[in-house]
């Protein structure tokens, strides 16, 4: 079915094929672009900005101890070696660790990676999420919020597993690195008061309900509700606010500036 335009016909439900309304398509294209880019620079330019001032070793130094922490923890264990099994099972964590009093294991397992891939993707993301989380509110709340996501979902699982009557879950393993990300993405979500990555965690925690084990989803799911109230719940003082330093902000009026021209060409 077709309309017809001042610029020409257009399919329904599809973009203009007119002079005027192709340009209209590309000016909501190139508003789109500005918002994304707004975005993403306002995320990482803290991170650029301390990295000119401080260096880059000293820009996030909690999120880089975090990603070699869990660079040495997986490859103990992935790594093939005469000591390895010991490892695992010094390291790798199963809920009836928890009953036997094995605790430091709920902090090793959230280190572990369950492969070199997403080993990969915690690196990604240590500087996508935990050096924009650390930057804005320090490397302590870092660590509380990411943790604390870690260790209460694990803790809520193996203690919800036998009062549902399916307390087999306890002898299987469970590690990874998702409870640390998502809880410090949730923490992140509230500092920076961003719907767009509200929306990409609670859309996460959705396909994740299909998708995944139940006990996976559950731990998931308490782990971004800890990230986010450990923000929250921090003292009046120390509660955050996500500014953008001076320097960040010339930088993104001059490209904002140049999108628009180039728009207007």
């Amino acid at each position: 079915m077709t309309i017809t335009t001042a610029g020409g016909p257009t399919y329904l439900g599809l973009l203009p094929v007119g002079t005027d309304a192709v340009t209209d398509g590309r000016s909501r294209v190139s508003r789109w672009a500005r918002i994304h880019l707004h975005w993403w620079m306002g995320l990482l330019a803290p991170i650029v900005d301390r990295g000119r001032a401080l260096g880059i070793s000293r820009a996030a130094p909690i999120s880089m101890v975090l990603a070699l922490a869990s660079l040495v923890v997986t490859g103990l264990v992935r790594i093939a070696s005469p000591a390895r099994h010991q490892l695992a099972g010094i390291l790798s964590y199963r809920g009836q660790d928890l009953y036997d009093g094995q605790l430091w294991k709920l902090v090793s397992g959230g280190l572990l990676a369950q492969s070199w891939s997403q080993w990969l993707w915690t690196l990604f993301v240590a500087v996508i999420v935990f050096a924009a989380l650390e930057v804005r509110v320090g490397g302590p709340m870092l660590l509380a919020a990411a943790f604390a996501g870690q260790v209460i979902s694990t803790v809520a699982v193996a203690w919800l597993a036998p009062l549902i009557g399916h307390a087999e879950q306890l002898a299987h393993e469970d590690v990874g690195t998702s409870c640390l990300v998502v809880a410090a993405a949730a923490a992140l979500a509230w500092v920076r008061r961003s719907l767009l990555l509200t929306g990409v965690i609670l859309s996460s925690l959705l396909v994740d309900g299909f998708l995944s084990a139940p006990a996976t989803a559950v731990e998931h799911c308490v782990a971004v509700a800890t990230g986010a109230l450990v923000m929250v719940a921090a003292p009046a003082g120390r509660r955050p606010r996500d500014r953008v330093p001076a320097s960040a902000r010339a930088f993104m009026v001059a490209a904002l500036t140049a999108a628009s021209g180039t728009e207007g060409r």
